[in-house]
Order: C-alpha cells, then structure tokens, then sequence
C-alpha cells in the first residue's frame, strides 16, 4: 500500500520534489523508496526530463493497479466505518447556484436514509472545495467550465451531471429579441450583467471565448439577479443566465448560435468522506434524472434549442 501511494504522489506531482513535499518526506528519502520499489518490479517505472517525471510503460501498468487498489482499500475504509458508526445524521451540502441545487435537500436524504442536509449557497466555489477537503463538508455541487476544468486535491472526486449552453436575456422589445439564436457578435460589445456571486474564474473563460470568437470581451458586471433584470428590460445591457433558468418579464431568454458558452454541474465529494461508492452513485444518477426532468420544464427557450439540438455532450 505504501509504495502504490508513493508511486502513485509522483505520477500526480509530476516530480519526485513536488511528490515528496506532498508526501510530508526529503526527496533523497523518497528516491531512495522509488529504487526500492523499481528493483522489485523489475524496472524504472519514471523517466525524467526537464518538464519533470513522466509514467514508463512499466509505470503505467503499475499505476493502473495501484489505482483500482487503492480505491478498493479507500471504499473498503468507508464502508467499515459506516457500517460501525451508521450513516452520517447531517450531510453538509455547499452549492453554488444552479437548477439543482435546492433539489439536493430531497435527493440526499433519498440516498441516505434519516439524514438532515445542512445547505449552504454562495458564489465562493475555491472556498467551498477546501472546506470539502479538510472534512468539514460532506459534498460540493457546482459548476466548472469547459478548459477551464477544475483542479481537485487528490482526494476529491469530482462528477458531472449535465453540461448546458449559457443563454443570454434582452429586452423583449430589442432587436435582439427576434432572433432564435442570437449570433455571438452581436451582444458581444454590450454590458454582460451576472449574478453577484460569479467566481472570479469565470471572467476568464469569457474572456477566453470571445478570444476564440474574435469579437469583443463584454463588460462584465455582477448585480443582484432582480436589479439586473430590470436593468435588462431597460435595454441598457443583456443577462447572462443559466439555460434553465426562469423566465422573468420583460426579458427574451434567447440561446446564442453555436452554443460558445457553456457550464457543467458537478457533483464533488472527497474519498475520505462518509459517503459510499454507492452512495455516490445513487446520489449522482438521481441528480441527473432531476436536471432533465426540471431544467427544460423551467425554460421554454431552453426546451426548444434541445429540440433542435440535443443534449450536449458531458
């Protein structure tokens, strides 16, 4: 077990300097375990180079292993430990807002049976992922977006349960508001507002699309959802909205062409954590069957364009 977690540090740092820091040892003590480990299997299980350490074909056959035997060994733990203690009494649920995440206080209960769901909303997704991992969190339910991906410790775990276009809201007297689709370009320039509790991160993945796009970066400005919807139907700019979300007066809910927006719900949970392999499973395929049974009923807008193009891929 010791050296699969060894071997299996350096494949994550990507060094044996940033693998032995991890670790809590010296590099020379943590080299000195990798020979120990490569003479009995036969070989170098790393090759290295300027950018760092890199799998051999050994390496990869025993990370592979090491792999499926940790996790069986980190299910076995858990499993033990609920069947000593029993099931959690609280599930603490952080969230950043979307389509499931008042759903998350029926469907945990659901999963785990007697338990309460302690949940907390904010924007501060970087925040809610620490306390995850130092264990004062049970589960994470939140949004990354695509090459924008998030980095987890190595004991969380991270799944997706949809992934959806971002639409954008005009004034319904606009001439925006005619379109179907509405080209990128055209909204582009104008003031973009989101939601008060946007991540930081998010600034940069639009600046990234509109990069990608050749249009211009939108002022981007974050408002209380209500002010920003008037603001909207005012026609002094446009909201960014979730495809799901519900629609407001005065507003055109409108998808943009191509889809260049878009964001994925996550579920995320640490290996350590109370809940099961099982438990997440469940948790997990229940919270998908509840995203497309909720999110095209809330939108109309957003119900049309999966007629027209289906559900993206996750």
């Amino acid at each position: 077990m010791r050296h699969f977690k060894l071997v299996q540090a350096i494949a994550r740092a990507g060094s044996i300097t940033k693998a032995a820091a991890a670790l809590g040892v010296s590099q020379p003590a943590l080299t000195a375990q990798l020979q120990r480990v490569e003479r009995r299997v036969g070989g170098p299980l790393f090759r290295r180079d300027r950018e760092g350490c890199h799998p051999t074909a050994l390496g990869d056959v025993v990370l592979a292993h090491a792999k499926a035997v940790l996790a069986t060994v980190h299910e076995l733990d858990r499993s033990v430990r609920r069947q000593r203690t029993g099931p959690p009494a609280v599930i603490r649920v952080a969230a950043t807002p979307g389509t499931i995440t008042s759903e998350m206080t029926t469907l945990v209960p659901e999963v785990v049976p007697a338990a309460t769901v302690d949940l907390t909303v904010t924007g501060d997704r970087d925040r809610q992922l620490e306390l995850l991992a130092d264990g004062r969190l049970e589960l994470v339910v939140c949004q990354e977006a695509p090459g924008h991906e998030i980095p987890l410790s190595a004991t969380l775990v991270k799944a997706a349960v949809a992934t959806e276009p971002l639409f954008v809201g005009v004034a319904t007297d606009s001439p925006a508001a005619g379109y179907e689709e509405i080209p990128l370009r055209e909204v582009a320039g104008k003031r973009w507002y989101t939601a008060a509790i946007t991540d930081d991160w998010f600034a940069g993945y639009v600046r990234d699309v509109c990069l990608r796009h050749d249009v211009p970066m939108p002022e981007l400005q974050s408002l209380d959802l209500e002010i920003a919807a008037e603001l909207a139907a005012m026609g002094n700019g446009v909201m960014l909205l979730q495809a799901a979300s519900r629609a407001r007066p005065g507003i055109a809910t409108r998808p943009l062409v191509g889809a260049p927006l878009r964001t994925r719900h996550l579920i995320v949970w640490s290996e350590q954590g109370p809940l099961t392999d099982a438990d997440t499973r469940e948790l997990l395929a229940r919270a998908t069957d509840c995203y497309w049974h909720k999110a095209p009923a809330r939108q109309e807008a957003y119900a049309r364009w999966l007629a027209r193009h289906g559900r993206l891929e996750t």
